[in-house]
């Protein structure tokens, strides 16, 4: 049996049709599991209405604590053998579970990686295949060919296991000892935190060209504004991975290094591009609040990346010379708006 856990919070506009698309699924043997994380909108009501329907449904409302605890939270209460997780606002094609199911009649596998859909509307959809052979990996080809490199991936930046856990399907015992040490404080790539553990922890992976799920691009949600706390939820994920690297003996080599770097240029455009309201002196100090904590001084220090631009980045945080990267990031963007 299957267990699909979706974690609900401000997504009333799209929940029933998240519901149903898991509901419609040609592969019977499921339980949905709802886990209304303090939503303050109709989504508890909707949850509720769903399940007095469908016994297969099952309803868990908690204090809002975030993703990873919902995530938590319906792990707990899951019966199935393996796990698959869809977000509320997202909803998934009707032969999802039975691509899964006949999969896993071919082999009993960990972890099955598949792509997804890029959805924009109807008439605009844009599949994205997951990178890798379209193969099933046992342990020792997961060491040779997938955890070097499953992170980050040249070019910088890029992944090459997607950090997803919405375009996989877990079983549910390598999912759960996985997450049990994961803080529900991280907030900031909480897949990246579920993802690499698991894969780290599996004895095989499956990876097949599925698009059945449709991520919903929703233009609101990719607003930039700024995140005055970004600083604690960028040390909190790094910090976390560098613990899984220790404690699983994961080679993970320059792959936490280049991803913090990646996780600094973000930080870098949510002070100068999203914050609004502060000086630029200002804007700077809360620059150099990351560039002055040792962890992100080692990283820097030992990071080793290709291309001149990223090290002409690195070079600038390493020195703190914050205005050259804004000035040249400015005659990049006026030559864009030229041609």
């Amino acid at each position: 049996m299957y267990s699909v856990i979706v974690p609900i919070y401000r997504v009333e506009e799209y929940l029933p049709q998240c519901i149903e698309s898991i509901l419609a699924q040609t592969h019977k043997n499921f339980e949905l599991i709802l886990v209304d994380d303090g939503s303050p909108d109709n989504c508890p009501w909707i949850c509720d209405e769903y399940a007095e329907k469908d016994s297969r449904i099952k309803v868990i409302h908690k204090k809002n604590g975030g993703s990873v605890s919902a995530r938590k939270a319906g792990l707990k209460a899951a019966q199935g053998e393996y796990i698959c997780f869809v977000d509320g606002d997202d909803f998934v094609s009707n032969d999802m579970l039975e691509t899964y199911e006949r999969e896993l009649c071919r082999q009993k596998v960990d972890v099955i990686c598949t792509g997804y859909s890029s959805y924009c509307g109807e008439h605009e959809i844009t599949a994205v295949l997951q990178p890798g052979a379209n193969r099933i990996y046992n342990k020792s080809e997961l060491q040779e060919e997938i955890y070097l490199k499953m992170l980050s991936k040249k070019p910088f930046y890029s992944f090459y296991i997607f950090p997803t856990v919405w375009s996989k399907c877990f079983r549910k015992a390598v999912v759960e000892k996985a997450c049990e040490d994961i803080p529900d404080e991280i907030s900031l790539g909480d897949d990246v935190a579920v993802t690499y553990p698991v894969l780290l922890e599996a004895e095989s992976v499956s990876v097949i060209n599925y698009t059945g799920y449709m991520y919903r691009q929703n233009l609101n949600s990719m607003t930039h504004t700024h995140d005055k706390n970004l600083y604690e939820k960028i040390r909190n994920l790094i910090v976390y991975l560098k613990s899984i690297e220790k404690k699983t003996g994961w080679q993970a080599g320059n792959q936490i290094n280049e991803y913090a770097v990646y996780l600094l240029i973000l930080a870098k455009d949510n002070e100068f591009k999203y914050n609004k309201k502060e000086s630029y002196r200002n804007k700077k100090r809360n620059m150099q609040k990351y560039l002055n904590d040792p962890l992100f001084k080692e990283i820097l220090r030992n990071v080793r990346i290709e291309g001149w631009k990223n090290k002409f980045i690195v070079f600038c945080f390493k020195t703190q010379l914050l205005m050259p990267i804004n000035v040249y990031e400015a005659i990049l963007q006026k030559g864009e708006n030229n041609d």
